[in-house]
Order: structure tokens, then C-alpha cells, then sequence
């Protein structure tokens, strides 16, 4: 077994996410009771100003926003963005992610690899607690898996710990869960899985791995996550109130193990949907953080705004349903995948940071590689990139294998009402019209509209924004692929399921990154996805804010090394 050791004082601390996890007063107790808080919160809900100066004796507060309510607080059933941003403040995962984006020991001290790579042995600490004053153990881990395989909660993130042996059959009911490859002794927590996987340690970091307090969850009779008051944190944050669609408040855990060395006492996140309120509170001085579209970057610099970039892990591509028939021939798609100017695209429609696409995989996600991104390693791997010419011509014999006319197509073109999707899609079509003659209907749906249209494959294609989840290809080529949403048909692809399968055995992590680029190409070969831009985000940070990190994934925004200088 090969032994993995780290340095305690020299851990940073970087899964820290952005949003709220709260405490026990209802149903277990509080922690150490928090101080008053510094600034009020007006009626209108918008933060008060006044914390531009600190001093030793004042409570040091962080002014962000989020743009929508989250929809829980448990980790293991809530979803979305917003919790996406989020979670790493209020739980302290087993592993967590270093300012280099390693994963480096969270509630483990060290762990061991076995040497086939099936069976990885952490050694939690003990010097961790809950926001309640209980104390934080290998067991929460293991209560959390087994409480999504239970069908307990969370079964949108079943499919996530499947990796774990018989986590899969467990939850379809044909093992029993004390036979699932999880099992905490003390402080000691071993997990077997089903093949090796080298990202194993980064998806610890994501949610549906994070430990829960049984006792605290029972307590709350099905309504764990709730509320603030119905909610414990293990990690450096916990939610001291929740003013539902207004203000959440995180103060830090007394009982963290490194509290000590967390500078930000206390954060107000507010939710505030409209950009334009966001910029002229952080212009104001009462927000200190802020993420904003390319049509605003002139104006936050104009008012000397530091403005910055990120990748934000997040792939756009059209997604086709291959039941119909026109959507659903092969050739039409490469054509149309052919078609779009890529390049065009990013800085004529959207205008803002992000890149063209150059495969499924956004850019910033790791490779396995150290400091090389997959897509620094692989290049590109976009198979029908623009090329008119060579649309014209795949377009011709499609129309030819289907014994039609252009004049005979009309399709469903369908998008988010979001920007910058509104905006993608009546670029789209404007693009695809004039190059082949064809209608397309193109409409931007709300959010329960769009998700309800697409889970019933009614439409031709489908603009689709896939974030990663974890920090690995994978999460786009497992994930974004046969995931939620898909069509059966995308698993008919040999060569993709062969290197994709291959990937799952190899340890080598440049011979890795090699079979999942194969991947990549074979799902693009076979165009049901067609990528069109990889993600990037502009924000801004106060002046007197230093040490925060954004990365690719979650947590998009980590501030666990935040301070506030004077």
C-alpha cells in the first residue's frame, strides 16, 4: 500500500464554496452563540454599508450575492447552481481542494492506496465538530451514502456514488447496504470501489460524498436542510439565519478544526437577481464580490473596478434528439456542426470571456497531469469544427438519405430564457437558416418549461449548459453524456464506450487523458452533441479584499483564505 502523508499547518484550506449551511437551535442546539451582527439589513433587504474599515476588535464581514434562493441545505438532496457555489463553506469534505487544485487532506489527515487502486483507507481527524458541538466522524460519511442508496433522499445524485461497490446494486434493491463498499471503524473510513479510478480523491470533494449527522438528520423528521435552524455545518461555516429569497448569514463554526486560521467572521450573501443592482451595490461599496456578463465590463471598469476572469467549468452545446428524423441523421448534424462559426460566435454574439469550444470537455478542467488542463493536453478534439464547404456538402447527403429538400425541414430549436442563451439562440438560428435554407423555430423557455420539454424529447435540438462537477473529464464524458436528459442511442457508440471503459483501468494519467480524448472524439464523430463555446466568467473583487481563489469547479468561489485588509 503506498501512503499518502501531508502536513497539517501547511494544508490550504480551499473547498470553500459560497453559500450557507446552518445550525441547530431547534433541534440540537446552536453553536457558541455569534455575536450581534455588524451591519443591519434594510427593509428592502439590500446590505447596509459602513465595513470598509476593520479593526482588531471589529467582526470581520464579507459582503457577496447569489442570484437565486437555493433549494436546501442538505447536501446530499439539494441541486442547482446556487448550491453548487456554495456548499464547500458549510461542510468539510474528506478531501478538499489546494490553491493549485489538488486535492489535499479535509476531514482526513492522510489515507492509503491499495495497490491494485480498488481500496482507499482515510484516516479522519478528531479534532473536527458541528456546528452543534457534535463531534464530526468517519461515520457521518458512511451515513450519508447509505442514506442516498436508501432512497432516504437525494436520488438525483444516486448515480454519483455508484462508483463504490454495490453501491449501484444496492440501490436498485439487490444486495443489502451493509454489503456496499463503505464501512467507518473509528477514525478510520474504507471505501472499496468498482474499478480504480485516479479522480477518486477530487470527487470527494462534491456533495453527494459529504457526511451528514445521523442523529441530527432523525431529529428533524424529514425537514433536515430546510432552514437554518434545521441544519448543522461541519465545515467552517455555519448558517446563522435565512431570510428566505433576502439574506442568508454564515458566521464561522466554533468547533472547526482550523478556525483559528479563518480570517472572515462572518458573511451576509444576499439574493439578488438583477445584475444591475448587484454592480451598483458592489460600486457602492456594499457588495465586495461580484460576477457579471460582458455586456458590463465597460461599466465596472469605467468606476474602477478590478475586473478579472475565470473559468467557470462550464460547456454550451446543442444537444440533438436522435428519435427525430432529421435531427436524428448523422450527417445533418455534422453539417450543422460544420456550420458554426465558433470563433464568430464568442466575439460577435456573446461577447464576453469565454472561448470557442474546443471539444465537449470545458477548458480549466484537470487532466490528471500535474499543472496541464485537459484541454492544454489534448488540444483540440472537435471533429467537425467550421468549415462552410464542408457543411454544404454533408448537408447535400444528408438531405439525400432522407429524401427530402431543405425547404421540406423545420425544426425545434429550444434554450433557457437566460442570457447569454436568448442571445445564442437567435443567433443560431439566424446562422443555420441563412446557411441552408431551412426554418427553424427557435424559443427560449422558462426554467420548469425548459426542463419539462426536455425530459420529454420534444424538440429537435436543445441548447444545453453542462458545469462540471468534479474536477476530471469525466464529469463531462460520463456525466454530460449519459446523464440525465440523454437518449439511449448515445450509448450506441462502440469506440466511445471502448476508450471510455479503457479510461476506467489505466493509472497512467497521461495514457488516461490519451483514452478519454479518444473518448471525446468518438461522441463528437457521432455528433450528438455539438460544442459550441467553453464558458468564462468576468468578476470583480474589492480592493481590500485579498486571498480569495476562483476555479473551474465547485467550489467556483473559495474564500477560505479570504481577508479584509485595512
Amino acid at each position: 500500500m503506498k501512503k499518502i502523508f501531508y502536513n497539517r499547518k501547511s494544508l490550504s484550506l480551499t473547498l470553500i464554496t459560497f453559500l450557507f449551511f446552518s445550525l441547530a437551535a431547534a433541534c440540537g442546539g446552536r453553536a457558541a452563540e455569534p455575536a450581534d451582527s455588524q451591519g443591519s439589513t434594510a427593509a428592502s433587504g439590500e446590505p447596509a454599508s459602513g465595513i470598509d474599515e476593520v479593526s482588531d476588535n471589529e467582526e470581520v464581514v464579507l459582503n457577496v450575492n447569489v442570484t437565486a434562493e437555493p433549494t436546501s441545505f442538505d447536501p446530499n438532496a439539494g441541486i442547482g447552481d446556487t448550491l453548487m457555489f456554495t456548499n464547500g463553506h458549510l461542510y468539510e469534505a474528506v478531501t478538499r481542494l489546494d490553491d493549485n487544485d489538488n486535492p489535499v487532506p479535509g476531514m482526513a489527515l492522510d489515507w492509503t492506496v491499495s495497490d491494485d487502486g480498488l481500496t482507499y483507507e482515510f484516516t479522519i481527524r478528531g479534532d473536527n465538530g458541528w456546528s452543534n458541538g457534535a463531534k464530526a466522524t468517519a461515520a457521518d460519511f458512511e451515513y450519508g451514502i447509505k442514506r442516498i442508496l436508501s432512497h432516504q433522499i437525494g436520488e438525483n445524485w444516486a448515480f454519483l456514488v455508484f462508483d463504490i461497490k454495490n453501491a449501484a446494486a444496492a440501490f436498485s434493491g439487490d444486495v443489502p447496504l451493509d454489503e456496499v463498499g463503505i464501512k467507518a471503524d473509528g477514525n478510520k473510513l474504507t471505501i472499496t470501489l468498482e474499478h480504480p479510478e485516479a479522480y477518486f480523491p477530487r470527487l470527494l470533494t462534491f456533495a453527494p460524498y459529504f457526511g451528514v449527522n445521523q442523529e441530527f438528520v432523525e431529529s428533524t423528521n424529514g425537514r433536515y436542510g430546510t432552514e437554518a435552524a434545521l441544519t448543522i455545518s461541519s465545515g467552517p461555516y455555519y448558517v446563522d439565519s435565512w431570510e428566505h429569497d433576502n439574506l442568508i448569514v454564515l458566521r464561522k463554526n466554533p468547533y472547526y478544526w482550523n478556525k483559528d486560521n479563518i480570517k472572515i467572521d462572518k458573511i451576509n450573501i444576499y439574493v439578488i437577481g438583477d445584475e444591475n443592482t448587484a454592480i451598483n451595490l458592489f460600486q457602492t461599496g456594499e457588495l465586495d464580490i461580484i460576477d457579471f456578463s460582458g455586456e458590463k465590463k465597460n461599466i465596472v471598469e469605467a468606476n474602477g473596478g478590478n475586473v478579472q476572469t475565470y473559468q467557470n467549468g462550464r460547456s454550451v452545446y446543442l444537444q440533438a434528439n436522435l428519435r427525430n428524423a432529421v435531427s436524428g441523421n448523422k450527417k445533418i448534424r455534422q453539417a450543422i456542426s460544420s456550420a458554426i462559426d465558433r470563433e464568430l460566435f464568442v466575439t460577435g454574439v456573446l461577447k464576453d470571456a469565454s472561448s470557442p469550444a474546443e471539444g465537449l470537455v470545458a477548458g480549466g478542467i484537470a487532466s490528471g497531469v500535474p499543472s496541464r488542463t485537459f484541454r492544454d493536453l489534448t488540444g483540440k478534439t472537435l471533429v467537425y469544427d467550421y468549415d462552410p464547404d464542408r457543411a454544404q456538402a454533408l448537408f447535400g447527403e444528408g438531405l439525400a438519405e432522407l429524401g427530402i429538400t431543405a425547404a421540406d425541414i423545420e425544426l425545434r430549436l429550444i434554450s433557457r430564457n437566460s442570457e447569454p442563451y436568448m442571445k445564442a439562440t437567435a443567433a443560431l438560428q439566424e446562422m443555420l437558416q441563412n446557411t441552408f435554407g431551412i426554418k427553424i423555430n427557435a424559443e427560449s423557455l422558462e426554467s420548469t418549461s425548459y426542463t419539462a420539454t426536455r425530459s420529454d424529447m420534444n424538440y429537435d435540438f436543445c441548447l444545453v449548459s453542462w458545469g462540471a462537477d468534479w474536477d476530471d473529464p469525466t464529469t463531462f464524458l460520463y456525466e454530460g453524456v449519459l446523464g440525465d436528459y440523454v437518449n439511449p442511442q448515445y450509448a450506441d457508440s462502440s469506440a466511445y464506450l471502448k476508450a471510455l471503459h479503457d479510461a476506467e483501468t489505466i493509472r497512467d494519467p497521461l495514457e488516461r487523458a490519451e483514452s478519454l480524448a479518444d473518448a471525446e472524439r468518438a461522441i463528437l464523430e457521432d455528433t450528438p452533441l455539438i460544442p459550441i463555446w467553453s464558458e468564462a466568467r468576468f468578476y470583480a473583487v474589492a480592493d481590500k479584499v485579498r486571498g480569495t481563489h476562483r476555479r473551474a469547479i465547485v467550489p467556483y468561489l473559495d474564500i477560505v483564505k479570504a481577508e479584509i485588509v485595512k
